[in-house]
Order: structure tokens, then C-alpha cells, then sequence
């Protein structure tokens, strides 16, 4: 049977740290195995990071809201804010290929959650972005 926890965060760096930690205890609580656990603590990294610095346009404080949704075959965590419309799918692949100085600015964190993640989707609904990254179990 599915299990579900929400954790809701405000929109400051501080709070990455605080998201890790509970996703560290919760793996560690629900047996997630050790190798599948830090890929998607990479991705929640990256995703929470870029939720907190670009998804809203002024310096006022906002919540969004991480779901984690375990079942026995996998993972799935949803990221929900009410930030500027934005579906990170559609942001074009990072050339991990060219040398440091050609790079452009941004885009390694998408390319660094699609690489770690085994599914990635992306909705907007009534106002809020949703980016759903699932991983199973089984692959690591």
C-alpha cells in the first residue's frame, strides 16, 4: 500500500539542508535502499534549489510543498509551488560535451536530475507548477 508524506518548506537556501535531512531519516526509517536514497537526494538538491531561486519574481517569503509518495516497488516525489510558470522538461539539454568556458550558464541541475531520476513529468494546474521524479527500487 502507498504511503504518503508532505513536507511544506519555505523559499530560502536554508531550507535545502532541512529537506535532506528529513529525506535522509526517512529513507533510512522506510528502507530505502542506500544507493536509489542519494540519487534522489541529488535530485531534490537541485530541484528545491532552483524551485527556491527562481520561481518567484519578488523577495517576499512563499511556501512550496514536497510530496513523497512510497510504495513497495519505488518513489515518487512531487514538487508544488505557486511560482511563476516554468516546465523544466522543456529547458534545452545541457552540453556536458563542451569545454568548462563554453558552457552556458544553467541547465546542469535539469540534466542532473533527468540522469539520476527514472521518470520525470511536469504539469500546471489551477496556479501551481507540479514536477513529479519517480525511482524505482530495483535499479539503484
Amino acid at each position: 500500500m502507498a504511503e504518503e508524506i508532505t513536507l511544506t518548506l519555505r523559499n530560502n537556501t536554508g531550507e535545502i539542508g532541512r529537506l535532506l535531512d528529513f529525506f535522509e531519516a526517512l529513507a533510512e526509517d522506510r528502507g530505502i535502499p542506500a544507493t536509489v536514497a542519494g540519487r534522489v537526494a541529488l535530485a531534490l538538491d537541485e530541484t528545491a534549489g532552483n524551485v527556491i531561486a527562481y520561481a518567484w519574481s519578488d523577495d517576499r517569503p512563499h511556501d512550496f510543498t514536497v510530496v513523497f509518495r512510497l510504495d513497495p516497488g519505488g518513489l515518487t516525489v512531487e514538487i508544488i509551488d505557486d511560482g511563476i510558470a516554468y516546465d523544466p522538461l522543456t529547458a534545452p539539454p545541457a552540453n556536458v560535451e563542451a569545454a568548462l568556458e563554453d558552457r552556458e550558464i544553467g541547465g546542469l541541475g535539469v540534466h542532473l536530475t533527468r540522469s539520476v531520476m527514472d521518470g520525470l513529468a511536469y504539469r500546471r494546474v489551477d496556479g501551481f507548477n507540479h514536477l513529479l521524479m519517480t525511482k524505482t527500487f530495483s535499479d539503484g
